[in-house]
């Protein structure tokens, strides 16, 4: 379930496995929110090197596929 986090964020909380948050902000980028920063995910201009590796590596094991 999604949750209003504030500035028109949409997310989910995640305290106790050392995320605070996975959120969709109104630009549309999906932002993994860990240890005081954001970390953008899948967007080729905008995402860091780790931050598209970690979006392929959940489609990737998402997909059900071995």
């Amino acid at each position: 379930m999604s949750d209003d986090l504030g500035d028109g964020v949409h997310g989910v909380a995640l305290p106790d496995a050392g995320i605070e948050a996975v959120a969709r902000h109104p630009d549309g980028a999906v932002v993994l929110h860990c240890h005081d920063s954001q970390i953008r995910l899948g967007d080729p201009e905008h995402s860091p090197a780790h931050g598209r590796a970690l979006a392929i590596a959940i489609l990737a094991i998402s997909s059900g596929l071995p």
